[in-house]
């Protein structure tokens, strides 16, 4: 609602009237936020959230039930593994639908709790995923022609377990009955199969529930890849390839370029630069970090070794046209398709200063649709 709030009053003064457009039930909260905003441009949007729920939900809890609705807009602000506040939301709301049984049929009280419950479950699961793929990392350390196929073997039954041994599905039972009944209330279909919606995209929370938080279907595509390899050679470089995707080494640097938690270097914001890939039906099995990209990113790295050879690695899709303090650079490695790399190498003149900043230019690619334009997803700045 804050959010939302600040798109309205961004744009307002740009125009005549305003429409309260509606994309489904779901954004009930944003709809009645830009209609009061649009009668009154200064109404404070706490206040409309207490009208709203002294209205739907009673006055007694107006007030709780609004800081309720705010604390779940913090859920979705910064990394979501170190933000606490998620839990803290999320039994807030549990003690709320406790404390008033007489609005569980109630579909906005409904779509409320679903969205605590999810969003905490989503955290609960990112933390335990990723812990898994690091385990799965650390297996692969030490690998050699004697012992790769079974640590092979047993990094992929570590980062399954995410399937194999699930955890917190109580919560996913709640978030499984929660759209039971809001399709039986007022036809929320939150599911392709189960409520008939008619695509994917459209707000099918329960097709996506478990939806990897880790790179396993990566992970177990590439592996697959591996045992097909003849050369053990080639097969121990293409597990190291994995192993040390985001980790590589002492005096390089990686940055996941859309992923706040693990992008320290990248200085264009999630509000105005990163957008995603929506391919296979939201359903694609390359890496969490080929999905989502910015078309042209900017990367600020500090504390180089003035002496040292550096390359800079990245993937994406299609061209990078890459500056380093605004010189162009020629490549020396350069594939255009997902996960592949492309390399550059760094002049040796740009970092005695033992700083660079990294930009994109731009391709002239107004001949193609937009979901083919290139975009930059991993980058790399490797010590040599």
């Amino acid at each position: 609602p804050e959010y939302y709030a600040k798109i309205h009053g961004d744009y307002a003064q740009f125009t005549d009237g305003f429409v309260a457009y509606s994309d489904g039930c779901h954004d009930d909260v944003n709809k009645v936020i830009w209609s009061q905003r649009g009668w009154d441009t200064q109404k404070n949007v706490r206040d409309i959230l207490i009208e709203y729920s002294q209205f739907f939900f009673g006055k007694n809890i107006a007030i709780e039930s609004a800081d309720g609705i705010l604390a779940l807009e913090q859920n979705w602000l910064g990394p979501l593994k170190a933000n606490g506040s998620v839990e803290t939301t999320f039994s807030f709301w549990k003690n709320l639908e406790k404390q008033n049984p007489e609005l569980q049929n109630n579909w906005r009280w409904l779509l409320l709790q679903l969205r605590a419950e999810y969003d905490n479950y989503v955290r609960r699961r990112l933390i335990y995923e990723k812990d898994l793929e690091k385990q799965a990392n650390m297996i692969l350390e030490n690998i050699n022609e004697e012992n790769y196929n079974q640590k092979m073997n047993l990094a992929l039954l570590k980062i399954n377990e995410a399937e194999t041994k699930p955890i917190s599905q109580n919560l996913k039972s709640n978030i499984v009955k929660y759209c039971d009944d809001l399709f039986k209330i007022i036809g929320l279909q939150t599911s392709v199969e189960l409520y008939q919606a008619s695509g994917a995209q459209r707000g099918c929370i329960l097709d996506f529930v478990d939806h990897p938080l880790n790179n396993r279907w990566w992970y177990q595509d590439e592996l697959k890849k591996i045992n097909e390899l003849k050369n053990v050679s080639e097969k121990i470089e293409h597990l190291k390839t994995i192993r040390d995707w985001e980790n590589p080494g002492v005096g390089s640097y990686y940055d996941d370029i859309s992923n706040i938690a693990n992008s320290p270097h990248v200085t264009t914001t999630v509000f105005d630069a990163v957008d995603f890939v929506w391919l296979d039906d939201g359903k694609s099995r390359i890496r969490l970090s080929s999905q989502v990209y910015q078309n042209d990113p900017i990367l600020e790295y500090e504390n180089l070794d003035p002496n040292a050879r550096y390359i800079l690695r990245l993937t994406g899709y299609g061209d990078a046209l890459l500056r380093i303090d605004g010189e162009r650079l020629e490549p020396t490695l350069y594939n255009k398709e997902i996960e592949q790399f492309k390399e550059f190498i760094v002049p040796k003149r740009v970092v005695g200063d033992g700083k660079i900043t990294v930009t994109f230019d731009r391709p002239e690619e107004s001949n193609i649709n937009w979901r083919d334009y290139s975009r930059i997803s991993d980058v790399w700045l490797i010590k040599r």
